[in-house]
C-alpha cells in the first residue's frame, strides 16, 4: 500500500465506524482509510472474499459490516472492476505483502482500539504492527497476518529465521508442521546433530528440528496432531499440552491427554521419554532386539522406550519387524505408513 504524507494525515481523520448485531452480541470496529493500493488480488488469492455492488456510498458500509462479521478479516478494499465498484475482504494487512493483479483500490484497515499504524489482532485483541518485518513464532501467527493459505513461511525461532510449512487447511488451520513423510525421498536415518537442527525441505519431506520444537513449545500450550495415510485410508490423532524439553534433558517429549481421533493411541508408551538417534542412545532398552540402541535396532530416531509402539521417523516402506514408519494401531509392526505429518497448534 502506498501512503504519501497527505494520505497518512488523512488516514487519521477519515474513518468508518460500523457495528452489526449477531443474536445478542454487538460487534463493532473502526476502519481507517489507509490509502490507495495497486495490484490487489481479486479472484486468484485464497482467503479473499469478493462482494459485488454499485456506488461507493453504499458499498463501503456494506463491506465494513461484512468484514466485522468475519473474524480473520483485517482490511477491505473498494475496487473498480468492469465499471462496477466491488468489495474485497482481505485477511492481509501488511503494507509490503507482494500481490499480483492490476486493480487500483481504496484500502481500509480495521483499527480496533489500536493506533492508526497498527491493527487489532482479531484473535488475541493485541495491537500488532507487521510492516516491514513480521515476527512469527508459529503458524498461528502466520494465519493472523497472512490468512489461511497453506505454504512455506519464515518463523523467528531462537534468533534464527527458519522456513516451515504451515497447514492452513486441516482442522481450521494454523498448524506448524514439524515432520512430513511423503515418498521416501529424504533419508530419516540420521544422527543427533541433524535431528537437533532439522533437515529436508518444507515443500517436501522434512524434520523441523528439536531445537526449534523446544523454542516453539516453551512459548505456550500446544496441541499435537498427527495425520497418517495407510492403504489409501486417512487417520489422525491429537494430544494436548505437547512439549519438547531442551537438549540438556535430551529433548524429552511430553503431553497431557490423548484427545482422540479415528485410530488408537500409539504414542502413550513414549510420553516422558528422551530422544534417541543411532549416535546418541537415551532409550531404556538394554538387551532386547538386535541392538541396545533402539534407533539402530529399528532404523529410525524417536522418543523410544524399550523400544516402540510408534516409529514415525522409521525407514520408508520397510516391512521388516518394527523398522518401517509404524503406528501400531494402524500398521502393526510389519507394515509402513505411506504418508504422515506431525503438526502443532496453540491450544
Amino acid at each position: 500500500m502506498y501512503l504519501d504524507s497527505v494520505t497518512s494525515v488523512f488516514a487519521v481523520f477519515c474513518c468508518l465506524l460500523c457495528s452489526v448485531v449477531l443474536g445478542d452480541t454487538v460487534l463493532g470496529g473502526v476502519f481507517f482509510f489507509y490509502g490507495w493500493q495497486d495490484n490487489v488480488i481479486v479472484s486468484s488469492a485464497p482467503g479473499v472474499v469478493v462482494l459485488g455492488g454499485t456506488g461507493f456510498g453504499k458499498i463501503s458500509p456494506f463491506c465494513a459490516i461484512n468484514c466485522i462479521q468475519i473474524k480473520p478479516c483485517h482490511a477491505y478494499y473498494i475496487c473498480r472492476l468492469n465499471d462496477q465498484e466491488i468489495c474485497v475482504l482481505s485477511l492481509l494487512y501488511d503494507q509490503n505483502t507482494a500481490q499480483n493483479g492490476s486493480l487500483k483500490c481504496k484500502a481500509y484497515k480495521f483499527r480496533g482500539d489500536c493506533d492508526s499504524d497498527a491493527v487489532s489482532n482479531r484473535y488475541s485483541g493485541a495491537c500488532v504492527k507487521c510492516s516491514p518485518d513480521c515476527i512469527h513464532k508459529d503458524c498461528d501467527d502466520v494465519r493472523i497476518t497472512h490468512g489461511n493459505v497453506t505454504g512455506q513461511y519464515p518463523l523467528s525461532l531462537g534468533g534464527r529465521t527458519v522456513p516451515v510449512r504451515c497447514d492452513m487447511d486441516t482442522d481450521d488451520g494454523g498448524w506448524t508442521v514439524m515432520q512430513r513423510r511423503l515418498d521416501g525421498s529424504v533419508d530419516f536415518f540420521r544422527g543427533w546433530s541433524d535431528y537437533k537442527t532439522g533437515f529436508g525441505n518444507p515443500t517436501g519431506e522434512f524434520w523441523l528440528g528439536l531445537d526449534n520444537l523446544h523454542d516453539i513449545t516453551t512459548g505456550g500450550d500446544y496441541v499435537l496432531r498427527i495425520d497418517m495415510e495407510y492403504s489409501s485410508q486417512q487417520y489422525y490423532v491429537k494430544y494436548s499440552d505437547f512439549n519438547i524439553q531442551s537438549e540438556g534433558d535430551n529433548y524429552r517429549m511430553s503431553f497431557s491427554t490423548f484427545l482422540g481421533g479415528n485410530t488408537g493411541d500409539s504414542l502413550f508408551w513414549h510420553n516422558g521419554k528422551a530422544f534417541t538417534t543411532y549416535d546418541r542412545d537415551n532409550d531404556e532398552n538394554v538387551s532386547n532386539y538386535d541392538s541396545p540402541n533402539c534407533a539402530i535396532a529399528f532404523y529410525g530416531a524417536w522418543w523410544y522406550s524399550s523400544c516402540h509402539n510408534s516409529n514415525l521417523n522409521g525407514n520408508y516402506q520397510n516391512t521388516s519387524f518394527g523398522k518401517g514408519i509404524n503406528w501400531n494401531y494402524v500398521t502393526g509392526y510389519y507394515q509402513s505408513l505411506t504418508k504422515v505429518e506431525m503438526k502443532l497448534r496453540r491450544s
